[in-house]
């Protein structure tokens, strides 16, 4: 089981970026991440593989983008929208476009889209969601009314889950703890890593913004982080070139 340090930095990363995900930041919003940035418990570089992802999905050559890591990658977008004055009208008009808050979406933000037979939100994999978010005690704040398998509410089940193992650990109920890790890693193999690389580096080249790029990025990096502490196989869409 990875340590207490890491699943809470897990939880407070994957808390921020679900509600990044779910609603169009606002500027108090944007204003708060920014204080947060120098302090972000993933800064480390993850690796050279990780660089690569990096390269495609930021469209910068390996040269240019030599030695930056997902997150690293993130953050500077996000410290581009701030030097930018972005509004939180461009904000959200962005993130509307691109997830059809108010419209059709580019790119949904919905597993079942992404990987049902008939490409519908409400299909079959919103339901195994469900029932995953069901066996460690949780469920989907909305339920019923909106659909469990948004990117945002799946991110946001890896917060709660964390959180559920560190206080059964804290009691302690080791039993317990290993259940609900168990389920994380789970979930992360059977859900977010069979269609959360491709549906946020299209998100990331779809988006206008560098406030909604930038988070884009922040999630992979966190993302393909998570899979690989836990030992989750995570792969990255690979550029034209390198197929």
């Amino acid at each position: 089981m990875i340590s207490n340090d890491q699943l809470d930095s897990y939880a407070a990363v994957f808390t921020v970026l679900a509600r990044l995900q779910l609603q169009p930041a606002d500027a108090d919003t944007r204003a708060r991440v920014m204080s947060l940035l120098e302090q972000w418990p993933l800064r480390e570089s993850l690796g050279e593989g990780a660089n690569e992802s990096a390269d495609y999905a930021a469209g910068e050559s390996s040269s240019d983008a030599a030695g930056k890591g997902l997150t690293e990658r993130g953050i500077a977008l996000l410290k581009e929208s701030a030097a930018k004055a972005e509004s939180d009208s461009a904000v959200w008009q962005d993130q509307n476009a691109l997830y059809g808050i108010a419209a059709s979406a580019k790119v949904s933000p919905f597993e079942s889209v992404h990987l049902g037979e008939d490409h519908l939100v409400f299909d079959e994999q919103t339901l195994d969601v469900r029932r995953a978010y069901a066996q460690v005690g949780l469920q989907a704040p909305r339920l019923g009314r909106e659909p469990d398998d948004h990117i945002g509410l799946e991110m946001d089940f890896l917060a709660r889950c964390c959180l559920e193992v560190l206080d059964a650990l804290e009691v302690p109920d080791t039993r317990r703890a290993e259940a609900i890790m168990a389920s994380a890693e789970q979930f992360t193999r059977e859900h977010l890593a069979q269609w959360a690389p491709q549906m946020l580096t299209s998100a990331m080249e779809e988006a206008n913004s560098a406030w909604v790029k930038g988070m884009q990025m922040l999630s992979l990096g966190a993302l393909e982080k998570w899979a690989a502490d836990i030992g989750v196989p995570w792969a990255l869409p690979m550029s034209d070139d390198d197929e």
